[in-house]
């Protein structure tokens, strides 16, 4: 008898079409505090590591399969980009793009250990030349078949063999972009899948930084202050007649955060008042910052500096010196400073009563210490709040020091 009929054969789905990822807006620099700077701004990336190298990762994970478009624009002769691919193989390869003396050597590292742009290394070759603040539109194409590269529509270098072609024993699924000196802007990042499926890594959210609050912290006793101290139901009485006192809040401060310090100026002599904050800067250095100061002849607490600017001590020729917000006899107040790679902004209720940018120019005899301090001629000051907020980078509460039996 016959037997059951036969089902036919399933035909195969039709390929998977090719989707494009655009990456630009979420690719990943690296750390703050990290070696180079990252910006965003009307032109896209902005990459700068000076004189060394900075690598940031871009958010997908490549399939076997797919082609990389990067479109940059390098501001000086000397910066170039290197590209961290991702190999069918499992391995990953750097992938160079106009470098060189002349700017114009493309190529793959490693080949069978070979690297730099020079003879020993088999697939580096001359190709387009890369020229300062010309756009350069670069394809990357990755392939069972071996790996190519493009530069304005032309070939600049090809490998077959991806067996011979590894970066030590890097492994990974991720691209990355590598930038040797600078600036480079990046105008696009885009993966196009091709043979499989790439995903897109979504970047945990940060929380929101909290402020640390301090005051309760303040330990008069281990901080070497010479005035008197009195713990009050709203505050922290600082008193300091005829001599600087400067006790230390105990927390050591990351590259960039903002210090926030509420005060009430009182009626009895706290108007002749002197007070400053050390403020540590990312460059390493630390400066003072003077919180509405008064005249020497007497006057509105209302004088606003930085000490020192290029060596010069506060004063009206200093170039940060400001006149601002006064400091209100008798009005519980809140100044704030925010402390930047771009610079420093002191605010004094919400408004703003400094803000210098040239960071490079500040020091306070060679300073380096990263922990701040409050400094106080005169007085008293009633202290309400005091609290640091980290921005970039993890600081780190003091413990008071154990006292030896």
């Amino acid at each position: 008898p016959p037997g059951p009929p036969v089902e036919p054969a399933a035909k195969a789905g039709p390929p998977a079409q090719p989707v494009t990822v655009d990456l630009l807006a979420r690719i990943e620099p690296p750390p703050a505090g990290g070696p180079g700077t990252w910006t965003r701004g009307p032109d896209g990336l902005t990459a700068d590591s000076q004189n060394g190298y900075s690598t940031a990762t871009l958010p997908h994970r490549a399939p076997p399969e797919y082609d990389l478009d990067l479109e940059y624009t390098a501001a000086g002769a000397s910066a170039f980009v290197s590209v961290g691919v991702p190999l069918p193989t499992g391995r990953v390869c750097q992938c160079f793009l106009g470098a060189g003396a002349d700017n114009r050597r493309y190529g793959f590292e490693a080949v069978n250990g070979a690297t730099g742009t020079g003879p020993t290394n088999p697939s580096a070759r001359d190709g387009p030349p890369r020229l300062a603040g010309r756009r350069v539109v670069a394809r990357i194409e990755v392939r069972r078949a071996g790996v190519r590269t493009l530069v304005d529509g032309q070939v600049a270098a090809e490998w077959a063999d991806l067996s011979q072609l590894a970066w030590g024993g890097a492994t990974g699924d991720r691209p990355q972009l590598t930038l040797f000196r600078g600036p480079v802007v990046f105008h696009a990042a885009r993966l196009t899948d091709l043979g499989g499926r790439g995903e897109t890594v979504r970047p945990a959210a940060d929380p929101p930084p909290r402020p640390v609050e301090l005051l309760d912290r303040m330990m008069p006793a281990d901080t070497n202050a010479k005035g008197p101290w009195t713990r009050a139901p709203n505050g922290l009485v600082l008193n300091s007649p005829g001599t600087f006192t400067s006790p230390v809040i105990p927390y050591r401060l990351p590259p960039e955060y903002d210090l926030a310090i509420e005060f009430t100026t009182p009626a009895t002599n706290g108007e002749f008042s002197f007070m400053t904050y050390d403020l540590p800067l990312p460059t390493g250095q630390l400066c003072v910052c003077h919180v509405g100061a008064p005249p020497s002849s007497g006057g509105v607490n209302n004088r606003y500096a930085l000490e020192r600017v290029g060596g010069l001590a506060p004063g009206e020729k200093d170039p940060t010196f400001r006149t601002g917000p006064p400091r209100v006899v008798g009005r519980r107040m809140a100044s704030r400073v925010e402390v930047r790679r771009s610079g420093v902004r002191v605010l004094m209720d919400g408004v703003v009563a400094l803000d210098y940018a040239d960071l490079g120019r500040l020091s306070r005899d060679n300073n380096t210490s990263r922990i701040t301090r409050i400094t106080l001629l005169g007085g008293p000051i009633l202290f309400h709040a005091i609290s640091i907020t980290d921005v970039s980078g993890r600081g780190e509460v003091i413990p008071p020091a154990v006292k030896k039996p």
